[in-house]
């Protein structure tokens, strides 16, 4: 009997296909393979709602006290003085119009905000992000019905102790406010595919629009969400442009992807840039351009077809939108487009920011893709992502090699052609560059991936899990090939493997029949896994000396690692292999979890101000605080205040964090003595200079200062990871001697290198009534 036979008759236009052995019409299948998911993720252990409630209450209230704990208490780095600052002087009345330098407006509203709620001062600097980075706890709620109870509360548990969301939900950047938006918008996604309640695609607008509001990130998440969304209803799409549907017939899957691209669609036009060679027009300016800013299109013909496509764009998001929704689409565009006016024009006060945020947010990042910022190799994030986020990452790989198996031969030809493709784009790399722009990179790099995102779309498991392992994939991917590669990129990295571990595990909880599996000896499992790897680790690191008994040792500890195996396989038989696989799973995760734990608060709390942490990156000394308050003290002595002459060497960009630090004084002197002229006037009191230019201005303070004090103003991670070759690598793999090392930097952060640092001298008119404090 054929497929065509057994469809009901009732089977709407965009047809149908079998669910649970049932045949679902289109517009129903989302909603029936929601509660299939929920059904297969709720067959073991229930967790009593009251429990729950108490798990989210315990777990937020930590999350919290985590994030506002001490969060003054580290000197502000760089970019968070540049945050700070321009946020002030919204605050203070002035104005701030939007560079996308710094990334989006909302990060500079909202601190602003808090400023006029709180005041002014390191702590406030980072408080919103921190309150944000509490709130990402509770996010994965939104999620509840797909993941299961229990997945739901491991994502909360991990995001709360996630090294990488812990420390930059103390830090005063943008990239916790895109993990918020990014969890609500793909929450709003799967609510309306199983509610349909249109509220949801009014969430889903305020989160793209506030996404794009905070920084440019929000680009990858459209374009992983538009790709999932295009590839599960690409059939659908065909039967539109084959006139067999019409757009108001849309299922709720293919109604998000319009919402989405029809919203978006203008804001990616910029990406017409790519095309200006052949266009011979300059639509982004590249950097120091004359008389342009970066990313923005040059007067005349260039500018005329910006304004053009924009607005051509406009009017095909809202012809789709017409025909698909007409109320819901304008009242979501509203939405998205208040809030976007809202935040790019300072609140109507400056029109022109609405053209900077549309062109040049997209424009001027697709000019620095070349700049290659940080200039990270293209390894990076397997590099700081196993210093940190092990636990997401190696049970996302475990989880992608289970379904693997689960799903046969395609599954294994696709992760084999990964494979292949991508190791060969990685040995290219290494001998042409680790920018990926040439063609012996960029191809089968490009045909890996590909492979991967075959893989996670036709991969035996639920649609949800798909999701899951799509964007972990394609983000890695793409922040892999993103010519910028920082630390605080792990945020976004580490986001889609924390829901896959989470589904993983929770899947395992909530199938494993505990109390029978348990009276059969399943205990014995849980106890042997941690004996089980300490004896590896043993094993891994045993030194032969060449007598009897360091042979002997290695006799007892492979006996006994082998009847451990076999312990394990007759367990297996009693409980099920399955249960047997998913009891070792959820121990390793623990023992996992211990180390995750120690990575986080190692990184936010005891090296908070020393880059002995990859994490860390670079960071401002705890010696210009102390300068800072020195200052501040002089300035209250001598009843001068915030009207106290400085004199600060900009060089080397030192002019950073003391803008935010000296915010408000009236009386100080920025200058760059590296290649102005010195300028010592009467009025300078305390001068800070730049070490590197000291000898300039030695003989100018020497009467009537103080002797120079030596401070540091910035120090940096020494990055010995770079230069890695096929060669190296391998011979790392083979040579247990320089396993030490990186063990030795997981486990205690102790590093090879030396610290980078760059330091400034400081003066004090010796006439002040206060000696510099030591």
């Amino acid at each position: 009997m054929t497929t065509e036979a057994q469809t009901p008759k009732s089977e709407t236009p965009a047809g149908g296909r079998w669910v649970n052995g049932t045949w679902t019409p289109a517009d129903q299948v989302s909603r029936a393979e929601a509660d299939v998911e929920i059904q297969s993720s709720s067959r073991g252990l229930t967790i009593p709602i009251r429990w729950e409630v108490a798990a989210y209450v315990t777990l937020i209230t930590v999350a919290l006290l985590l994030r506002v704990w001490g969060l003054g208490d580290r000197a502000v780095h760089h970019d968070e003085s540049l945050h700070g600052f321009f946020a002030w002087d919204l605050y203070q009345g002035r104005d701030y119009l939007h560079n996308p330098l710094t990334h989006g407006m909302f990060l500079f509203h909202i601190i602003a905000g808090t400023f006029f709620l709180f005041g002014d001062n390191d702590f406030t600097l980072r408080l919103s992000m921190a309150l944000f980075g509490t709130a990402l706890v509770a996010t994965p709620l939104l999620l509840r019905n797909r993941m299961g109870p229990a997945a739901t509360l491991i994502a909360a548990l991990l995001l709360t102790f996630s090294p990488a969301l812990l420390y930059f939900s103390r830090f005063a950047r943008n990239d916790i406010f895109i993990a918020v938006f990014t969890i609500v918008l793909i929450g709003a996604m799967f609510r309306y595919i199983d509610e349909g309640k249109n509220r949801w695609l009014y969430v889903a607008a305020a989160a793209l629009a506030l996404g794009f509001t905070a920084k440019e990130n929000m680009y990858i998440v459209v374009a992983i969400i538009g790709g999932y969304l295009a590839w599960r209803t690409a059939p659908e799409l065909w039967d539109w442009l084959m006139g067999r549907i019409a757009i108001k017939d849309f299922t709720r899957e293919a109604g998000f992807l319009l919402l989405v691209g029809a919203l978006t669609l203008p804001l990616f036009a910029a990406s017409l840039s790519i095309f200006d060679s052949a266009l011979q027009l300059d639509l982004s300016a590249s950097d120091g351009t004359p008389g342009l800013a970066t990313g923005e299109p040059e007067a005349g013909l260039a500018m005329g077809v910006a304004i053009t496509t924009v607005v051509i764009l406009i009017l095909v998001g809202w012809a789709f939108g017409l025909l698909w929704k007409p109320k819901v689409w304008a009242i979501s565009w509203a939405v998205f487009a208040l809030i976007f006016a809202l935040m790019f024009t300072n609140y109507f006060t400056h029109p022109g920011g609405i053209g900077t945020g549309i062109w040049q947010s997209l424009g001027y990042w697709l000019e620095q893709q070349e700049v290659n910022r940080g200039n990270q190799p293209w390894y990076y994030y397997f590099i700081i992502t196993s210093s940190y986020e092990f636990l997401p990452f190696v049970l996302a790989i475990g989880t992608a090699a289970f379904y693997a198996y689960r799903t046969g031969l395609f599954a294994w030809i696709m992760l084999g052609a990964a494979a292949t493709f991508l190791s060969v784009g990685g040995y290219f790399s290494f001998n042409v560059g680790e920018t990926g722009d040439t063609p012996e990179v960029l191809i089968p790099t490009v045909i890996g991936i590909v492979a991967l995102a075959a893989f996670a779309m036709y991969v035996r498991t639920t649609s949800f899990m798909r999701f899951l392992l799509f964007w972990s994939i394609i983000t890695f991917a793409a922040y892999t090939f993103a010519g910028e590669k920082m630390p605080w990129l792990l945020t976004h990295v580490t986001l889609p493997f924390i829901f896959v571990a989470s589904k993983s595990l929770g899947d395992i909880i909530m199938h494993v029949r505990w109390r029978p599996s348990l009276n059969r000896g399943n205990w014995l499992l849980l106890a042997g896994v941690p004996i089980f790897f300490l004896l590896l680790w043993r094993l891994i690191f045993i030194n032969l000396s060449g007598d009897f008994g360091s042979f002997f040792t290695l006799f007892l500890i492979l006996a006994t690692l082998g009847m451990m195996l076999v312990g394990q396989q007759y367990l297996g038989s009693r409980i099920g292999h399955s249960a047997a696989w998913g009891s070792a799973t959820l121990v390793i995760a623990l023992l996992m979890f211990g180390f995750t734990f120690r990575a986080g608060w190692i990184a936010s709390f005891v090296h908070k101000d020393v880059p002995r942490e990859i994490l860390v990156y670079t960071q401002t000394s705890q010696d210009i605080r102390q300068v800072a308050n020195e200052i501040k003290q002089a300035g209250v002595l001598t009843g001068e205040g915030k009207g106290i002459g400085l004199s600060i060497d900009t060089s080397d960009s030192f002019a950073w964090p003391w803008h935010w630090y000296l915010r408000g004084n009236t009386a100080t002197l920025f200058q760059d003595l590296s290649v102005a002229e010195v300028d010592i006037t009467n009025d300078v009191e305390i001068a800070v200079i730049n070490a590197k230019n000291n000898d300039k201005v030695e003989t100018d303070y020497a009467q009537g200062f103080t002797e120079p004090r030596r401070i540091q103003h910035r120090a940096w991670f020494p990055e010995d990871y770079r230069g890695m070759t096929p060669k190296v690598f391998w011979d790392t793999i083979w040579d247990r001697d320089r396993w030490r090392g990186s063990v030795d930097f997981f486990i205690y952060r102790e590093i090879s290198g030396e610290i980078g640092s760059v330091d400034s001298y400081v003066y004090f008119d010796d006439s002040l009534p206060l000696s510099p404090l030591n």
